[in-house]
């Protein structure tokens, strides 16, 4: 009887302990969001109430509205710049013997939304958190005096930063995304609203975690956003209008994720890749058959996408994403008039070149990139490698220079990567490898994470609550 009581209570004691255990496991199942806190998980608060797009206004200057209409200016009009590439062509007269010298610091609401240059102004997305307002502003580029800005008055939760997006710009109009997926678009001139788009209200998108990161696109006077619904999955609408011109279909239900939209010219067609959650996808950008999907693969489907994917070769795309993820090659045939897309490779960030949040660049056949927290014994260095080989790794920063989900750009033949806590580090890169220039610490915050730009020899970077610009010529 007394080993029957003693094997009851052991079993009994098992039992609970393997419950205690369960219970405990199942519910303190964390995800590791890697650099961010957790996700937001209300979404769509903006369809019960209306936001009024671009309602308010202010000049600052009316005088410098015009002022710098002819002069010739560089422009890095959109995210990565004029074609993209994330380069700056223009050769610099650098003197890495000096000190860089703010020309000018400018304090913004806590975020990632980074500069766009158009002819001496410069643009940047920003939260007032003082009124609780998205806002456009435009500041001249030499004096970082502030000339206009347009708000829309929304309540945007901190979710880790708020603002995060680029504008894009032409010689007429402003176009930006807001966190909660509010589409605007404004004279570039005078901050004039021509038109607004609510994405939640008027097409159900989901408003991604973290909010969105998408950065917009105009191309031959066409803004190009991805909407990410049941029904479409991309939307094409004239800059001054706001009028829609063409959609693509979605039947793979492909999400928006934090990626942009990039054209690439792939075997001679010219077009727009985009990878979304759920799937990547081409849609041709050529007159003829403007709009229709030239391929899709769902081989290849992270959770989260945050870096632009870049072209490799003629025929092949390099993708890559965070959390795991990892980097994928696709490389892309076609057969009896088809263009079929193949997933070459897939491999882990601790195997290769991958990216969590920056988006990669490819420079002198090489693939730079700063590596994710999961990438082993390089983790958070700049790292490059030849284009044929994205697995092997040749050339590294050094464990002296770390980056966390900082920025880079390349301008003047150089690489300018800046740290998450505010250092700039500017190499030299060549057959021996990443050869440093300058280390200075030019931001004194944290989450340094907006991208660079570069225009007429200034570089304007920010961390999450101010935006400087430092003269990088003689």
């Amino acid at each position: 009887m007394k080993s029957i009581i003693i094997t009851a209570l052991i079993t009994t004691s098992l039992c609970a302990a393997v419950l205690f255990l369960w219970l405990n496991h199942s519910s303190n199942i964390q995800v590791t969001y890697s650099g961010y806190t957790e996700p937001e998980t209300a979404k769509n608060d903006s369809n019960s109430n209306p936001v009024k797009i671009g309602e308010f206004f202010e000049c600052f200057d009316p005088s410098a509205t015009n002022s710098v209409a002819n002069k010739p200016f560089e422009n890095w009009a959109n995210f990565r710049g004029p074609d993209h590439s994330n380069i700056y062509t223009k050769k610099i007269i650098f003197d890495d013997s000096r000190e860089l010298e703010p020309l000018w610091t400018i304090p913004l609401g806590e975020g990632h939304a980074a500069a766009a240059v158009y002819n001496g102004q410069v643009f940047v997305l920003d939260y007032l958190e003082d009124i609780e307002a998205d806002a456009i502003r435009c500041f001249d580029l030499q004096t970082g005096k502030e000339i206009w800005r347009r708000w829309t008055k929304i309540k945007i939760k901190r979710n880790h930063g708020k603002s995060r997006t680029i504008p894009a710009v032409n010689e007429d109009v402003v176009l930006t995304i807001s966190p909660k997926c509010q589409i605007m678009c404004v004279n570039r001139m005078n901050g004039d609203l021509l038109w607004g788009i609510d994405l939640p209200s008027e097409y159900d998108t989901d408003i991604p975690m973290w909010y969105t990161g998408q950065c917009p696109l105009i191309d031959n006077n066409q803004a190009i956003i991805a909407i990410g619904t049941d029904d479409t999955l991309i939307a094409a609408f004239d800059t001054i209008t706001g009028k829609k011109l063409w959609k693509v279909s979605n039947p793979y239900k492909i999400k928006m994720s934090h990626s942009s939209i990039v054209p690439m010219t792939i075997m001679g067609k010219r077009c727009y890749v985009y990878a979304g959650i759920g799937g990547i996808t081409a849609i041709s950008a050529e007159v003829s058959d403007l709009g229709s999907t030239l391929w899709t693969l769902r081989d290849w489907v992270p959770n989260v996408i945050a870096p632009t994917p870049i072209q490799l070769t003629d025929d092949s795309i390099f993708f890559t994403a965070g959390y795991g993820a990892g980097s994928a090659i696709v490389t892309i045939a076609k057969e009896n008039n088809k263009y079929i897309a193949e997933l070459k490779e897939a491999y882990s960030p601790k195997d290769g070149i991958a990216l969590e949040q920056q988006s990669p660049i490819k420079f002198k056949e090489h693939i730079i990139a700063i590596l994710p927290k999961d990438a082993g014994t390089l983790r958070t260095q700049l790292v490059a490698a030849t284009v044929n080989s994205p697995k092997n790794i040749i050339f590294s920063s050094g464990k002296d220079f770390t980056f966390g989900l900082g920025p880079f750009v390349i301008g003047n033949d150089k690489i300018y990567a800046l740290s998450d806590d505010g250092n700039l580090s500017i190499f030299d890169f060549n057959e021996n490898g990443f050869i440093e220039v300058k280390s200075q610490q030019i931001l004194n915050g944290h989450d340094a994470w907006g991208p660079i730009a570069i225009a007429d020899g200034y570089l304007i970077a920010r961390d999450s609550k101010n935006m400087i610009c430092i003269k990088l010529f003689k």
